[in-house]
Protein backbone atom coordinates (compact mmCIF):
# COMPACT_ATOMS: atom_id res chain seq x y z
CA UNK A 1 0.00 0.00 0.00
CA UNK A 2 1.29 3.48 -0.90
CA UNK A 3 2.28 5.80 1.92
CA UNK A 4 -0.30 8.44 2.78
CA UNK A 5 1.25 11.87 2.74
CA UNK A 6 -0.35 14.99 4.20
CA UNK A 7 -0.94 17.45 1.38
CA UNK A 8 -0.89 21.24 1.64
CA UNK A 9 -2.13 23.07 -1.46
CA UNK A 10 -1.81 26.85 -1.55
CA UNK A 11 -3.35 28.63 -4.51
CA UNK A 12 -1.87 31.99 -5.46
CA UNK A 13 -4.54 33.33 -7.77
CA UNK A 14 -3.01 34.90 -10.88
CA UNK A 15 0.59 34.24 -9.81
CA UNK A 16 3.11 34.36 -12.64
CA UNK A 17 6.80 33.45 -12.67
CA UNK A 18 7.48 36.85 -14.27
CA UNK A 19 6.58 38.40 -10.91
CA UNK A 20 8.25 35.76 -8.73
CA UNK A 21 11.51 35.81 -10.69
CA UNK A 22 11.64 39.60 -10.68
CA UNK A 23 11.17 39.76 -6.94
CA UNK A 24 13.69 36.99 -6.25
CA UNK A 25 16.22 38.77 -8.47
CA UNK A 26 15.81 41.76 -6.14
CA UNK A 27 16.72 39.57 -3.17
CA UNK A 28 13.13 39.11 -2.01
CA UNK A 29 10.89 36.07 -1.40
CA UNK A 30 13.52 33.96 0.43
CA UNK A 31 11.05 31.23 1.37
CA UNK A 32 9.91 30.75 -2.19
CA UNK A 33 13.52 30.75 -3.37
CA UNK A 34 14.26 27.93 -0.95
CA UNK A 35 11.27 25.93 -2.18
CA UNK A 36 12.45 26.27 -5.77
CA UNK A 37 16.01 25.26 -4.91
CA UNK A 38 14.98 22.02 -3.24
CA UNK A 39 11.80 21.24 -5.13
CA UNK A 40 10.06 21.53 -8.49
CA UNK A 41 9.12 24.58 -10.53
CA UNK A 42 7.24 24.51 -13.80
CA UNK A 43 4.79 26.61 -15.78
CA UNK A 44 1.28 25.29 -15.17
CA UNK A 45 -1.12 24.89 -18.08
CA UNK A 46 -4.54 26.35 -17.43
CA UNK A 47 -7.87 26.18 -19.24
CA UNK A 48 -8.60 27.89 -22.54
CA UNK A 49 -9.45 30.65 -22.12
CA UNK A 50 -7.55 31.27 -18.85
CA UNK A 51 -10.51 32.29 -16.72
CA UNK A 52 -10.85 31.97 -12.95
CA UNK A 53 -14.06 29.93 -12.75
CA UNK A 54 -13.28 27.14 -15.23
CA UNK A 55 -9.63 27.04 -14.13
CA UNK A 56 -10.25 26.51 -10.41
CA UNK A 57 -13.02 24.03 -11.23
CA UNK A 58 -10.62 22.01 -13.39
CA UNK A 59 -8.12 22.16 -10.52
CA UNK A 60 -10.77 20.78 -8.16
CA UNK A 61 -12.18 18.05 -10.40
CA UNK A 62 -9.36 16.92 -12.68
CA UNK A 63 -11.58 17.25 -15.75
CA UNK A 64 -11.96 19.75 -18.58
CA UNK A 65 -14.82 22.30 -18.74
CA UNK A 66 -16.67 20.12 -21.24
CA UNK A 67 -17.15 17.63 -18.43
CA UNK A 68 -17.48 19.83 -15.34
CA UNK A 69 -19.68 22.39 -17.12
CA UNK A 70 -18.20 25.66 -15.80
CA UNK A 71 -17.04 27.87 -18.68
CA UNK A 72 -17.13 31.40 -17.24
CA UNK A 73 -18.61 33.51 -14.45
CA UNK A 74 -21.90 33.55 -16.35
CA UNK A 75 -23.33 31.68 -19.30
CA UNK A 76 -25.97 31.99 -21.97
CA UNK A 77 -28.69 29.50 -21.20
CA UNK A 78 -29.21 26.77 -23.80
CA UNK A 79 -32.29 27.51 -25.90
CA UNK A 80 -32.44 31.10 -24.70
CA UNK A 81 -30.69 34.47 -24.82
CA UNK A 82 -30.97 34.75 -21.03
CA UNK A 83 -27.71 34.98 -19.07
CA UNK A 84 -27.26 33.53 -15.60
CA UNK A 85 -24.43 33.50 -13.07
CA UNK A 86 -23.02 30.12 -12.19
CA UNK A 87 -22.05 28.61 -8.85
CA UNK A 88 -20.49 25.40 -7.56
CA UNK A 89 -23.77 23.48 -7.61
CA UNK A 90 -23.54 23.50 -11.41
CA UNK A 91 -20.35 21.49 -11.28
CA UNK A 92 -20.95 18.15 -13.05
CA UNK A 93 -17.94 16.33 -11.57
CA UNK A 94 -16.88 15.82 -7.94
CA UNK A 95 -14.08 17.87 -6.39
CA UNK A 96 -11.17 15.94 -4.92
CA UNK A 97 -12.06 17.14 -1.43
CA UNK A 98 -15.43 15.40 -1.72
CA UNK A 99 -13.73 12.15 -2.76
CA UNK A 100 -11.26 12.48 0.11
CA UNK A 101 -14.12 13.15 2.53
CA UNK A 102 -16.00 10.08 1.34
CA UNK A 103 -12.86 8.04 2.02
CA UNK A 104 -12.67 9.32 5.59
CA UNK A 105 -9.88 11.86 5.09
CA UNK A 106 -9.99 15.13 6.99
CA UNK A 107 -9.95 18.18 4.72
CA UNK A 108 -9.91 21.96 5.07
CA UNK A 109 -10.87 24.03 2.01
CA UNK A 110 -10.58 27.80 2.40
CA UNK A 111 -11.06 30.58 -0.11
CA UNK A 112 -11.29 28.47 -3.28
CA UNK A 113 -13.41 30.19 -5.96
CA UNK A 114 -16.53 28.41 -7.22
CA UNK A 115 -17.20 26.55 -3.97
CA UNK A 116 -20.49 28.24 -3.06
CA UNK A 117 -22.77 26.77 -1.81
CA UNK A 118 -20.36 24.98 0.56
CA UNK A 119 -20.18 21.19 0.56
CA UNK A 120 -20.58 19.04 3.66
CA UNK A 121 -16.96 17.93 3.61
CA UNK A 122 -15.33 15.83 6.32
CA UNK A 123 -13.75 18.90 7.84
CA UNK A 124 -14.30 22.58 7.12
CA UNK A 125 -14.99 24.73 4.08
CA UNK A 126 -15.04 28.51 3.71
CA UNK A 127 -16.14 29.59 0.23
CA UNK A 128 -14.24 31.89 -2.11
CA UNK A 129 -14.72 35.49 -3.21
CA UNK A 130 -17.73 34.65 -5.42
CA UNK A 131 -19.91 33.58 -2.47
CA UNK A 132 -22.58 36.21 -1.71
CA UNK A 133 -21.72 36.81 1.94
CA UNK A 134 -22.89 39.91 3.77
CA UNK A 135 -22.94 43.30 2.04
CA UNK A 136 -19.59 44.03 0.43
CA UNK A 137 -18.00 40.65 1.00
CA UNK A 138 -18.00 39.93 4.74
CA UNK A 139 -18.28 36.19 5.28
CA UNK A 140 -21.51 34.75 6.71
CA UNK A 141 -22.58 31.32 7.94
CA UNK A 142 -24.19 30.45 4.59
CA UNK A 143 -20.69 30.42 3.07
CA UNK A 144 -19.18 28.13 5.71
CA UNK A 145 -19.36 24.43 6.58
CA UNK A 146 -20.14 23.68 9.28
CA UNK A 147 -21.89 27.01 9.97
CA UNK A 148 -20.67 27.10 13.57
CA UNK A 149 -17.07 27.20 12.30
CA UNK A 150 -17.63 30.84 11.32
CA UNK A 151 -17.63 32.16 14.89
CA UNK A 152 -14.31 30.48 15.64
CA UNK A 153 -12.83 31.74 12.36
CA UNK A 154 -13.82 35.34 13.05
CA UNK A 155 -12.53 35.11 16.60
CA UNK A 156 -9.13 34.15 15.18
CA UNK A 157 -9.24 36.57 12.22
CA UNK A 158 -11.91 39.26 12.81
CA UNK A 159 -11.20 41.00 9.49
CA UNK A 160 -11.62 37.87 7.34
CA UNK A 161 -13.56 38.67 4.16
CA UNK A 162 -14.57 36.51 1.23
CA UNK A 163 -12.68 38.83 -1.11
CA UNK A 164 -10.75 42.08 -1.06
CA UNK A 165 -13.98 44.10 -1.50
CA UNK A 166 -12.39 46.92 -3.49
CA UNK A 167 -15.64 48.11 -5.03
CA UNK A 168 -16.69 51.57 -3.98
CA UNK A 169 -13.13 52.82 -3.33
CA UNK A 170 -12.82 54.50 -6.72
CA UNK A 171 -9.29 55.60 -7.64
CA UNK A 172 -8.08 56.29 -4.10
CA UNK A 173 -4.96 54.13 -4.33
CA UNK A 174 -4.07 54.69 -0.70
CA UNK A 175 -7.41 53.25 0.39
CA UNK A 176 -7.15 50.47 -2.18
CA UNK A 177 -3.73 49.54 -0.80
CA UNK A 178 -4.88 49.59 2.81
CA UNK A 179 -7.98 47.49 2.08
CA UNK A 180 -6.05 44.98 -0.03
CA UNK A 181 -3.33 44.45 2.58
CA UNK A 182 -5.80 44.33 5.46
CA UNK A 183 -7.85 41.59 3.81
CA UNK A 184 -4.68 39.74 2.78
CA UNK A 185 -3.32 39.78 6.33
CA UNK A 186 -6.61 38.47 7.69
CA UNK A 187 -6.72 35.70 5.10
CA UNK A 188 -3.16 34.54 5.82
CA UNK A 189 -3.80 34.73 9.56
CA UNK A 190 -6.95 32.64 9.17
CA UNK A 191 -5.17 30.05 7.04
CA UNK A 192 -2.42 29.59 9.63
CA UNK A 193 -4.94 29.37 12.46
CA UNK A 194 -7.03 26.82 10.58
CA UNK A 195 -4.00 24.73 9.66
CA UNK A 196 -2.89 24.56 13.29
CA UNK A 197 -6.30 23.32 14.45
CA UNK A 198 -5.69 19.68 13.58
CA UNK A 199 -3.43 17.44 11.47
CA UNK A 200 -5.37 17.71 8.22
CA UNK A 201 -4.93 15.04 5.58
CA UNK A 202 -5.42 17.72 2.93
CA UNK A 203 -5.37 21.48 3.45
CA UNK A 204 -6.34 23.81 0.58
CA UNK A 205 -6.22 27.60 0.73
CA UNK A 206 -6.42 30.12 -2.11
CA UNK A 207 -5.01 33.64 -1.78
CA UNK A 208 -7.06 35.87 -4.07
CA UNK A 209 -5.20 39.09 -3.36
CA UNK A 210 -2.28 38.03 -5.58
CA UNK A 211 -4.73 38.36 -8.48
CA UNK A 212 -6.54 41.50 -7.36
CA UNK A 213 -3.32 43.46 -6.80
CA UNK A 214 -2.31 42.91 -10.43
CA UNK A 215 -5.66 43.97 -11.87
CA UNK A 216 -5.31 47.23 -9.93
CA UNK A 217 -1.57 47.90 -9.69
CA UNK A 218 0.19 46.17 -12.62
CA UNK A 219 0.58 49.38 -14.63
CA UNK A 220 2.59 50.89 -11.77
CA UNK A 221 4.73 47.74 -11.46
CA UNK A 222 5.55 47.20 -15.14
CA UNK A 223 7.35 50.04 -16.98
CA UNK A 224 6.40 48.37 -20.29
CA UNK A 225 2.70 49.00 -19.64
CA UNK A 226 1.30 51.65 -21.99
CA UNK A 227 -0.40 53.16 -18.93
CA UNK A 228 2.75 53.28 -16.75
CA UNK A 229 2.86 56.63 -14.89
CA UNK A 230 6.50 57.32 -13.94
CA UNK A 231 5.42 59.79 -11.27
CA UNK A 232 3.45 57.04 -9.50
CA UNK A 233 5.90 54.16 -9.98
CA UNK A 234 6.12 53.78 -6.19
CA UNK A 235 2.62 52.26 -6.27
CA UNK A 236 4.14 49.24 -8.01
CA UNK A 237 5.58 48.27 -4.64
CA UNK A 238 2.07 47.23 -3.61
CA UNK A 239 2.43 44.20 -5.92
CA UNK A 240 5.78 43.36 -4.32
CA UNK A 241 4.35 43.80 -0.83
CA UNK A 242 1.48 41.38 -1.43
CA UNK A 243 3.97 38.72 -2.51
CA UNK A 244 6.36 39.56 0.35
CA UNK A 245 3.64 39.03 2.95
CA UNK A 246 2.57 35.82 1.24
CA UNK A 247 6.19 34.62 1.35
CA UNK A 248 6.34 35.26 5.10
CA UNK A 249 3.13 33.26 5.49
CA UNK A 250 4.64 30.35 3.56
CA UNK A 251 7.61 30.36 5.92
CA UNK A 252 5.34 30.11 8.95
CA UNK A 253 3.28 27.39 7.27
CA UNK A 254 6.39 25.31 6.55
CA UNK A 255 7.33 25.47 10.23
CA UNK A 256 3.99 23.85 11.10
CA UNK A 257 4.06 21.10 8.48
CA UNK A 258 5.09 17.55 9.46
CA UNK A 259 8.25 16.14 7.92
CA UNK A 260 6.40 13.77 5.59
CA UNK A 261 4.02 16.41 4.16
CA UNK A 262 4.20 17.84 0.66
CA UNK A 263 3.52 21.45 -0.28
CA UNK A 264 2.25 22.49 -3.69
CA UNK A 265 1.78 26.06 -4.89
CA UNK A 266 -0.45 26.56 -7.92
CA UNK A 267 -2.07 29.44 -9.78
CA UNK A 268 -5.15 29.32 -11.95
CA UNK A 269 -3.53 31.42 -14.68
CA UNK A 270 -0.64 33.76 -15.28
CA UNK A 271 -0.75 37.54 -15.52
CA UNK A 272 0.49 40.16 -17.96
CA UNK A 273 -0.12 43.73 -19.05
CA UNK A 274 -3.28 45.04 -20.65
CA UNK A 275 -2.64 46.99 -23.84
CA UNK A 276 -3.98 50.30 -25.08
CA UNK A 277 -5.98 48.91 -28.00
CA UNK A 278 -9.69 48.60 -27.37
CA UNK A 279 -11.66 45.98 -29.29
CA UNK A 280 -15.41 45.70 -29.82
CA UNK A 281 -16.17 42.21 -30.99
CA UNK A 282 -19.79 42.75 -31.98
CA UNK A 283 -18.82 45.89 -33.90
CA UNK A 284 -16.24 43.81 -35.79
CA UNK A 285 -18.85 41.15 -36.55
CA UNK A 286 -21.13 43.90 -37.84
CA UNK A 287 -18.38 45.30 -40.07
CA UNK A 288 -17.77 41.79 -41.41
CA UNK A 289 -21.46 41.31 -42.19
CA UNK A 290 -22.22 38.68 -39.54
CA UNK A 291 -24.25 40.92 -37.19
CA UNK A 292 -26.75 43.75 -37.52
CA UNK A 293 -27.64 46.40 -34.94
CA UNK A 294 -31.07 47.87 -34.43
CA UNK A 295 -31.39 51.65 -34.69
CA UNK A 296 -30.58 53.46 -31.40
CA UNK A 297 -33.48 53.24 -28.97
CA UNK A 298 -34.26 54.30 -25.40
CA UNK A 299 -35.17 50.65 -24.73
CA UNK A 300 -31.55 49.66 -24.09
CA UNK A 301 -31.08 52.34 -21.42
CA UNK A 302 -34.40 51.43 -19.82
CA UNK A 303 -33.34 47.79 -19.61
CA UNK A 304 -30.05 48.79 -18.01
CA UNK A 305 -31.94 50.74 -15.35
CA UNK A 306 -34.33 47.85 -14.79
CA UNK A 307 -31.44 45.45 -14.42
CA UNK A 308 -29.33 47.60 -12.10
CA UNK A 309 -32.02 49.22 -9.95
CA UNK A 310 -35.14 47.11 -10.18
CA UNK A 311 -33.56 44.32 -8.19
CA UNK A 312 -32.55 46.72 -5.44
CA UNK A 313 -35.86 48.54 -5.12
CA UNK A 314 -38.24 45.61 -4.91
CA UNK A 315 -39.16 44.37 -1.41
CA UNK A 316 -37.15 41.22 -0.48
CA UNK A 317 -40.20 38.93 -0.36
CA UNK A 318 -41.38 40.08 -3.79
CA UNK A 319 -37.87 39.73 -5.22
CA UNK A 320 -37.65 36.14 -4.06
CA UNK A 321 -41.08 35.36 -5.48
CA UNK A 322 -40.52 36.98 -8.88
CA UNK A 323 -36.85 36.36 -9.59
CA UNK A 324 -36.25 32.93 -8.13
CA UNK A 325 -39.28 31.37 -9.79
CA UNK A 326 -39.33 33.21 -13.11
CA UNK A 327 -35.63 33.59 -13.90
CA UNK A 328 -36.20 37.30 -14.49
CA UNK A 329 -32.66 38.26 -13.44
CA UNK A 330 -31.24 36.04 -16.18
CA UNK A 331 -33.79 37.34 -18.67
CA UNK A 332 -33.04 40.99 -17.81
CA UNK A 333 -29.31 40.45 -18.18
CA UNK A 334 -29.81 38.87 -21.59
CA UNK A 335 -32.22 41.59 -22.71
CA UNK A 336 -29.73 44.27 -21.65
CA UNK A 337 -26.82 42.64 -23.49
CA UNK A 338 -28.75 41.96 -26.69
CA UNK A 339 -31.54 44.55 -26.92
CA UNK A 340 -29.64 46.43 -29.63
CA UNK A 341 -29.16 43.38 -31.90
CA UNK A 342 -31.39 42.63 -34.87
CA UNK A 343 -31.79 38.86 -34.55
CA UNK A 344 -33.45 38.60 -37.97
CA UNK A 345 -30.12 39.52 -39.59
CA UNK A 346 -27.58 38.41 -36.99
CA UNK A 347 -25.67 35.21 -37.72
CA UNK A 348 -22.91 35.50 -35.08
CA UNK A 349 -22.60 37.51 -31.85
CA UNK A 350 -20.67 37.82 -28.59
CA UNK A 351 -21.69 38.38 -24.98
CA UNK A 352 -18.77 40.86 -24.86
CA UNK A 353 -17.57 40.29 -21.30
CA UNK A 354 -14.41 42.24 -20.38
CA UNK A 355 -12.26 39.11 -20.33
CA UNK A 356 -11.85 36.74 -23.30
CA UNK A 357 -15.09 37.24 -25.24
CA UNK A 358 -16.24 34.28 -27.31
CA UNK A 359 -18.68 33.97 -30.19
CA UNK A 360 -22.03 32.23 -30.57
CA UNK A 361 -23.70 31.39 -33.86
CA UNK A 362 -27.41 32.21 -34.04
CA UNK A 363 -28.52 28.67 -34.82
CA UNK A 364 -32.03 27.76 -35.93
CA UNK A 365 -33.60 25.14 -33.67
CA UNK A 366 -31.27 25.99 -30.77
CA UNK A 367 -31.65 29.73 -30.30
CA UNK A 368 -35.09 31.39 -29.99
CA UNK A 369 -34.59 33.62 -33.04
CA UNK A 370 -31.95 31.53 -34.78
CA UNK A 371 -31.57 32.01 -38.53
CA UNK A 372 -28.69 29.65 -39.41
CA UNK A 373 -29.84 26.22 -40.64
CA UNK A 374 -27.90 23.41 -38.92
CA UNK A 375 -26.48 22.29 -42.27
CA UNK A 376 -24.80 25.73 -42.65
CA UNK A 377 -23.24 25.71 -39.17
CA UNK A 378 -19.79 24.40 -40.17
CA UNK A 379 -19.48 26.70 -43.15
CA UNK A 380 -20.42 29.78 -41.12
CA UNK A 381 -18.07 28.83 -38.28
CA UNK A 382 -15.20 28.67 -40.76
CA UNK A 383 -16.17 32.01 -42.32
CA UNK A 384 -16.15 33.71 -38.93
CA UNK A 385 -12.86 32.03 -38.01
CA UNK A 386 -11.15 33.22 -41.18
CA UNK A 387 -12.48 36.76 -40.70
CA UNK A 388 -11.11 36.87 -37.15
CA UNK A 389 -7.70 35.59 -38.22
CA UNK A 390 -7.57 38.28 -40.92
CA UNK A 391 -8.37 41.07 -38.40
CA UNK A 392 -5.48 43.55 -38.13
CA UNK A 393 -4.47 46.31 -35.74
CA UNK A 394 -4.13 49.88 -37.06
CA UNK A 395 -0.41 49.11 -37.48
CA UNK A 396 -1.10 46.02 -39.57
CA UNK A 397 -0.29 43.39 -36.94
CA UNK A 398 -2.51 40.30 -36.53
CA UNK A 399 -4.94 40.80 -33.66
CA UNK A 400 -6.18 37.23 -33.17
CA UNK A 401 -3.62 34.46 -32.60
CA UNK A 402 -5.98 31.51 -32.84
CA UNK A 403 -9.66 30.60 -33.10
CA UNK A 404 -10.99 27.28 -31.80
CA UNK A 405 -14.30 25.57 -32.24
CA UNK A 406 -15.59 24.39 -28.90
CA UNK A 407 -15.17 20.72 -29.83
CA UNK A 408 -11.43 21.32 -30.35
CA UNK A 409 -11.00 22.46 -26.74
CA UNK A 410 -13.60 20.56 -24.74
CA UNK A 411 -14.87 17.01 -24.49
CA UNK A 412 -17.83 15.83 -22.46
CA UNK A 413 -21.58 16.13 -21.96
CA UNK A 414 -21.50 19.87 -21.19
CA UNK A 415 -19.85 20.93 -24.45
CA UNK A 416 -23.21 22.05 -25.86
CA UNK A 417 -23.27 24.87 -23.27
CA UNK A 418 -19.93 26.31 -24.43
CA UNK A 419 -19.64 29.19 -26.92
CA UNK A 420 -19.27 28.04 -30.51
CA UNK A 421 -15.95 29.81 -31.14
CA UNK A 422 -13.23 30.84 -28.67
CA UNK A 423 -10.36 33.25 -29.29
CA UNK A 424 -6.77 33.80 -28.23
CA UNK A 425 -5.26 37.24 -28.78
CA UNK A 426 -1.84 38.24 -30.05
CA UNK A 427 0.29 40.40 -27.76
CA UNK A 428 1.19 43.93 -28.81
CA UNK A 429 4.68 45.46 -28.83
CA UNK A 430 4.59 45.91 -25.03
CA UNK A 431 3.33 42.37 -24.42
CA UNK A 432 -0.17 43.66 -23.76
CA UNK A 433 -3.49 42.10 -24.71
CA UNK A 434 -6.47 44.11 -25.99
CA UNK A 435 -8.97 45.83 -23.73
CA UNK A 436 -12.57 44.77 -24.36
CA UNK A 437 -15.18 47.45 -24.96
CA UNK A 438 -18.95 47.21 -25.42
CA UNK A 439 -20.38 47.67 -28.90
CA UNK A 440 -23.23 49.93 -29.92
CA UNK A 441 -24.60 50.78 -33.33
CA UNK A 442 -21.95 52.71 -35.24
CA UNK A 443 -19.13 52.21 -32.72
CA UNK A 444 -15.72 51.33 -34.23
CA UNK A 445 -14.37 47.80 -33.90
CA UNK A 446 -10.93 49.12 -32.87
CA UNK A 447 -10.05 52.13 -30.78
CA UNK A 448 -6.68 53.25 -29.44
CA UNK A 449 -7.15 54.15 -25.80
CA UNK A 450 -5.48 57.51 -25.19
CA UNK A 451 -5.56 59.26 -21.82
CA UNK A 452 -8.29 56.97 -20.42
CA UNK A 453 -10.52 57.98 -17.58
CA UNK A 454 -8.86 56.90 -14.34
CA UNK A 455 -12.08 55.38 -13.04
CA UNK A 456 -12.33 53.15 -16.12
CA UNK A 457 -8.66 52.16 -15.93
CA UNK A 458 -8.47 51.45 -12.20
CA UNK A 459 -9.00 47.66 -12.43
CA UNK A 460 -7.80 47.17 -16.02
CA UNK A 461 -4.04 47.17 -15.42
CA UNK A 462 -3.52 43.51 -16.28
CA UNK A 463 -5.17 40.52 -17.87
CA UNK A 464 -4.77 36.77 -17.63
CA UNK A 465 -2.16 34.63 -19.38
CA UNK A 466 -2.12 30.96 -20.37
CA UNK A 467 0.56 29.69 -17.98
CA UNK A 468 0.36 29.84 -14.21
CA UNK A 469 2.85 28.49 -11.68
CA UNK A 470 3.47 25.05 -10.21
CA UNK A 471 5.84 24.55 -7.28
CA UNK A 472 6.22 21.38 -5.23
CA UNK A 473 8.50 20.61 -2.30
CA UNK A 474 8.70 18.08 0.48
CA UNK A 475 9.48 14.46 1.12
CA UNK A 476 9.06 12.33 -2.00
CA UNK A 477 9.47 15.23 -4.46
CA UNK A 478 12.07 14.77 -7.22
CA UNK A 479 13.70 18.22 -7.66
CA UNK A 480 13.47 19.62 -11.18
CA UNK A 481 13.16 22.90 -13.05
CA UNK A 482 12.47 21.29 -16.44
CA UNK A 483 9.37 19.10 -16.22
CA UNK A 484 8.29 17.31 -19.39
CA UNK A 485 5.45 17.30 -20.18
CA UNK A 486 4.29 20.46 -18.44
CA UNK A 487 1.78 19.89 -15.65
CA UNK A 488 -1.77 21.12 -16.07
CA UNK A 489 -4.46 22.15 -13.61
CA UNK A 490 -6.29 18.91 -14.40
CA UNK A 491 -3.31 16.95 -13.01
CA UNK A 492 -3.60 18.29 -9.46
CA UNK A 493 -6.72 16.36 -8.36
CA UNK A 494 -5.54 12.84 -9.35
CA UNK A 495 -2.11 13.55 -7.84
CA UNK A 496 -3.62 14.64 -4.52
CA UNK A 497 -5.83 11.55 -4.39
CA UNK A 498 -2.90 9.20 -4.94
CA UNK A 499 -0.76 11.06 -2.40
CA UNK A 500 -3.58 10.31 0.02
CA UNK A 501 -3.48 6.61 -1.00
CA UNK A 502 -6.78 6.66 -2.91
CA UNK A 503 -6.08 4.58 -5.98
CA UNK A 504 -9.55 4.69 -7.56
CA UNK A 505 -11.62 7.69 -8.61
CA UNK A 506 -14.29 8.69 -11.13
CA UNK A 507 -12.84 9.20 -14.62
CA UNK A 508 -10.48 12.19 -14.84
CA UNK A 509 -8.71 13.90 -17.72
CA UNK A 510 -5.63 14.66 -15.65
CA UNK A 511 -2.65 12.42 -15.04
CA UNK A 512 -0.84 11.65 -11.81
CA UNK A 513 2.37 13.73 -11.65
CA UNK A 514 4.70 10.77 -11.30
CA UNK A 515 7.58 12.86 -12.67
CA UNK A 516 7.20 15.05 -9.57
CA UNK A 517 6.38 12.25 -7.11
CA UNK A 518 8.16 9.11 -8.43
CA UNK A 519 6.85 6.98 -5.57
CA UNK A 520 3.31 7.32 -6.95
CA UNK A 521 4.09 5.20 -9.98
CA UNK A 522 1.08 4.73 -12.26
CA UNK A 523 -2.29 6.39 -12.36
CA UNK A 524 -5.64 5.98 -10.66
CA UNK A 525 -7.95 3.08 -11.38
CA UNK A 526 -11.04 4.24 -13.26
CA UNK A 527 -14.07 4.11 -10.99
CA UNK A 528 -17.72 4.83 -11.65
CA UNK A 529 -19.02 8.21 -12.73
CA UNK A 530 -20.09 10.26 -9.71
CA UNK A 531 -23.77 11.22 -9.44
CA UNK A 532 -24.55 14.77 -10.52
CA UNK A 533 -25.88 17.03 -7.77
CA UNK A 534 -28.88 19.31 -8.15
CA UNK A 535 -28.17 22.90 -9.16
CA UNK A 536 -29.10 25.91 -7.06
CA UNK A 537 -29.87 29.39 -8.36
CA UNK A 538 -28.56 32.46 -6.54
CA UNK A 539 -31.17 34.75 -5.03
CA UNK A 540 -31.42 38.21 -6.64
CA UNK A 541 -29.77 39.80 -3.61
CA UNK A 542 -26.92 37.29 -3.71
CA UNK A 543 -26.50 37.76 -7.44
CA UNK A 544 -26.13 41.51 -6.97
CA UNK A 545 -23.42 40.94 -4.33
CA UNK A 546 -21.48 38.57 -6.57
CA UNK A 547 -21.88 40.82 -9.61
CA UNK A 548 -20.49 43.82 -7.71
CA UNK A 549 -17.43 41.84 -6.64
CA UNK A 550 -16.79 40.57 -10.17
CA UNK A 551 -17.13 44.10 -11.55
CA UNK A 552 -14.58 45.34 -9.03
CA UNK A 553 -12.05 42.89 -10.48
CA UNK A 554 -12.85 43.91 -14.05
CA UNK A 555 -14.56 40.60 -14.87
CA UNK A 556 -17.93 42.15 -15.74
Amino acid sequence: MKKRRPVVLIGLDGADFAILDREMARGRLPVLRGLLERGVRAPLRTTTPPLTFPAWTTFATGVNPGRHGIFDFSEKMVGSYAIRFVNASWRRAPAFWRLLSQAGRRVAVLGVPVTYPPEAVNGVMVCGFDAPGVGGGAVDAASVHPPEFLARLLEAAPDYWLGANLQGLGVDYEQLTQRLLKVLDARLEAFLWAYRREPWDCFVGVVGETDAVCHYFWRFYDPASPFFPAAQAHLGEVVAEVYRRTDVFLGKLLEEMPADAVLMLVSDHGMGPAGNLGVRLNAFLAEAGFLHFLPPSPTHRALALARDWGVRLLPPRLKRLIFRHTGLVAALEGKFRFSHLDWRQTRAYSLEPPQFPAIYLNLKGRDPEGIIPPEDYENLAEQVRQALLAWRTPGGRPLVRRVWRKEELYQGPAVERAPDLLLAWESDESGGHPQFLRSTSGSPALETIVDPDETWLVNRSACHRDLGIFVAAGEGVAPSSHLTPLPGLEDIAPTVLLLQALDEAPPMDGRVLANVFPELGGGLRRGEEAPVQATEELSPEDEEEVKARLKALGYL
